[in-house]
């Protein structure tokens, strides 16, 4: 099962759409996160569905930043989505072939130091509330050494 996540630092580009559609045809995947989209709500699903994709669900944008965008195939996965933040999308995959599930988090934290501890709490409540195997991914904007 091929999961492939992108910071494409806004959807709104006219090379958006080429690209993903290349990404599709180098990696086949099954699940696509993209981060840093800068769009939400109707402009976002309008870009969305032109997208090799029959499931979605986007996060908000905080201003003209962030937004996360989880993007499904349903003929081969199920996803039930959990919650949705501004910074955050947390989601049960069920593979259908398989009986296997997962939680998949997608990231797009804020570098505000308060709003990111808003999300280390959430998963750590996310953490406390499951037994599954979960896959954290996408940008935290930590800097891990300098």
């Amino acid at each position: 099962m091929n999961v492939l996540i992108w910071n494409c630092r806004g959807a709104f580009k006219p090379s958006f759409r080429q690209t993903v559609l290349d990404l599709m045809n180098w990696h086949y995947p099954i699940i696509m996160v993209i981060t840093e989209t800068r769009l939400s709500g109707v402009r976002a699903k309008g870009i969305m569905a032109f997208l090799p994709f029959d499931g979605a669900v986007c996060s908000y944008t905080i201003g003209f930043a962030g937004g996360i965008w989880l993007l499904w195939r349903t003929d081969l996965v199920n996803v039930e989505v959990l919650s949705t933040t501004k910074q955050e999308i947390h989601a049960l995959i069920r593979v259908s072939s398989q009986s296997f599930s997962w939680i998949l988090s997608a990231i797009y934290a804020s570098p505000r130091l308060c709003e990111g501890l808003i999300l280390w709490d959430n998963l750590k409540l996310l953490a406390g509330l499951h037994n599954l195997p979960c896959a954290l991914m996408g940008d935290f904007n930590e800097v891990v050494n300098e």
